[in-house]
């Protein structure tokens, strides 16, 4: 008896210093949260790198969780065994109550399904199935910068006081990247010894429309902030308002030289949202904020109004070339409306003129014509069931902005998800992989409003 007792308790100690071990690991994910939001405006491999350091934390973590016995588990005599274990694979994870987790796998089974049924139409003659299976596995892997949700939101979870300071952590490196802005012509020419072939700025990023879609993400959620007042819940000088100001100017500085229109009518809604959701009073100032925008842009930013004026003279090259790879997708779609082409297997356009650099198109330049064209009509209907469960989600939870730092973190991310929304109709911005890793990272942040702790536990 004295032999048992003495085995339960060694057991439980060390039951206890893996749960002790499970929360030192949660602590450093929220570092991780704070260094990959801090590489976003910068470079897509030291977001990477950081996201892999993180999937290895939360594996050790979750091992961890396991041996502590430290989570939940049904105790409804009901349950089966197999939803039993399923829910207790969650708990340990992290993962129990992730909301957008369901639709992206709904999303990945079209993709690796579109995949399958493209490998088994080429007609191999040698093992047709394992090259239609090998088929739809590089085509789920063109998805592995969405691991990034999952991630993220188990550490947010458990880490939630880490949110914040994430947030500052992104703010400060973007709003850097956006006063570097109007220097960077001169920069380039001194260090490569000419000027950029284009007018659009990029940031620290190499593309604009990479730079432009963060962008969007980034000044929604700092507008969401400084007009709930919700920017006081910050780390540091980030909870005062001139900072607050400071940071939304930066982020309106760079969004409008990078010269993205699609972009700059994404945040136009995007801000017609995000002010209507609050007051009317904030809505017609968001109005008159738009305007008062657009008319120094317009009036003061030479290529701006070259933009917008190229935009309404009917002879616009960009338009022009947009038209035909709006045709060329919908003729790749018709080809195979049910599975599609292949998101692997989109036909290149030649189109020299309207891509100097490239030289043709390999994307549809809308994120709908796109997985339309390359998934068929269930990879559409799976993309469409994710945006709607996550405008779903920010929409009931944005109404919890007043007096409250996770609701307006959530209204932000509605507002977010309209302007990316509005913008993916006539550029592929789901496809880019700064973009992509930027927006389901931040939508990771909702797990804050609705989720505890799975080790029952606040560090």
């Amino acid at each position: 008896m004295i032999e048992c007792l003495e085995a339960e308790k060694s057991l439980s100690q060390t039951q206890t210093k893996f749960a002790l071990w499970a929360e030192r690991l949660c602590v450093w994910q929220g570092f991780a949260l704070i260094l990959f939001a801090a590489c976003m405006p910068v470079s897509i491999t030291a977001m990477w790198v950081c996201l892999i350091a993180g999937l290895v934390l939360w594996f050790l973590q979750s091992i961890l969780i396991w041996k502590s016995g430290c989570f939940a588990v049904p105790v409804n005599k009901t349950v089966s065994p197999a939803a039993k274990l399923g829910s207790s694979l969650f708990s340990i994870s992290g993962l129990d109550g992730a909301q957008f987790l369901f639709p992206l796998l709904l999303f990945a089974l079209a993709v690796f399904a579109s995949g399958f049924a493209v490998g088994l139409s080429e007609n191999v003659t040698q093992a047709p199935f394992q090259h239609a299976f090998q088929v739809a596995l590089n085509s789920l892997f063109t998805l592995q910068t969405l691991l990034v949700y999952p991630w993220a939101y188990q550490a947010v979870k458990r880490a939630p006081q880490f949110a914040a300071k994430a947030l500052a952590a992104l703010f400060l490196v973007a709003s850097l990247s956006c006063l570097y802005t109007p220097i960077e012509p001169e920069v380039m020419r001194r260090l490569t010894g000419a000027a950029p072939h284009y007018l659009q700025a990029t940031g620290f990023l190499e593309q604009p429309m990479a730079f432009a879609g963060q962008l969007q993400v980034f000044l929604m959620l700092a507008l969401a902030l400084l007009l709930t007042g919700e920017y006081k819940r910050l780390p540091a000088v980030f909870q005062s308002k001139p900072a607050a100001i400071a940071v939304t100017l930066c982020l309106i500085l760079g969004l409008v030289l990078a010269s993205e229109r699609s972009a700059w009518l994404g945040a136009i809604f995007g801000v017609i949202v995000l002010g209507s959701r609050i007051s009317k009073k904030v809505f017609f100032s968001s109005i008159i904020g738009l305007v008062l925008v657009a008319g120094l842009s317009y009036g003061f930013v030479p290529f701006v109004q070259d933009r917008v004026n190229k935009a309404f003279s009917g002879n616009d090259q960009s338009f022009a070339a947009r038209v035909e790879i709006y045709k060329h997708a919908m003729e790749a779609f018709k080809k195979d409306p049910i599975f599609g082409c292949g998101v692997k297997r989109f036909p290149k356009l030649q189109a020299a003129t309207a891509m100097p650099e490239k030289g043709y198109f390999d994307h549809a330049h809308s994120n709908y014509l796109h997985v339309l064209a390359t998934t068929g009509v269930i990879g559409l209907a799976a993309y469409l069931y994710l945006l709607a469960v996550i405008l779903k989600t920010t929409t009931s939870l944005s109404k919890l902005h007043q007096a409250n730092f996770n609701g307006a973190i959530a209204l932000g991310l509605l507002a977010a998800t309209v302007a990316l929304c509005v913008s993916g109709l006539f550029e592929y911005n789901f496809g880019t992989g700064h973009v992509r890793l930027t927006y389901f990272f931040v939508l990771a942040f909702l797990a804050a409003v609705t989720g505890d702790d799975a080790l029952g536990v606040r560090i």
